[in-house]
């Protein structure tokens, strides 16, 4: 079965380290409150069991240095390098669509009217259309008034 081990210190007096034959790790028992649990359980405050924090939390820090943030071109390429990428990929579409279908991108015709009937004038018609109305004076001119 389970037998005892030996506490390493940190356990709070009721609690004494076994071993699981069955799960082949340590669990912790206390015969008192008869409970036993997986974690290593704490005599409340788990900071207290920690007399050397500042020293741990200053390995820790020495350990993982604070990363720089990435230099604004870094930024820039990433940002810009999907887009040209897009672009890139548009244009060589374009270039196949244009060489081997270019009815597809061929614009009709806008169509022209047939002005030649104006110009031609119509029956009982002058064939030329003057240019500006006669003035009040009878002389053709462009007068002030008209």
């Amino acid at each position: 079965g389970r037998a005892p081990m030996a506490s390493d210190g940190q356990l709070p007096s009721e609690w004494q380290q076994q071993w699981s034959a069955e799960h082949q790790r340590p669990y912790y028992h206390n015969p008192s409150k008869q409970e036993s649990v997986w974690e290593t359980p704490t005599d409340g405050d788990p900071i207290k069991l920690l007399p050397n924090i500042e020293e741990l939390k200053a390995s820790v820090k020495a350990a993982s240095p604070a990363r720089a943030p990435p230099a604004a071109s870094t930024v820039f390429i990433w940002v810009l390098l999907p887009v040209m990428l897009v672009l890139a990929g548009l244009y060589c579409l374009h270039l196949y669509v244009a060489t081997y279908h270019p009815e597809v991108l061929a614009v009709p015709a806008k169509k022209t009217r047939d002005r030649s009937q104006k110009r031609r004038g119509k029956e009982g018609m002058p064939k030329t259309k003057q240019r500006w109305k006669m003035s009040q004076d009878g002389k053709g001119g462009r007068s002030a008034n008209s």
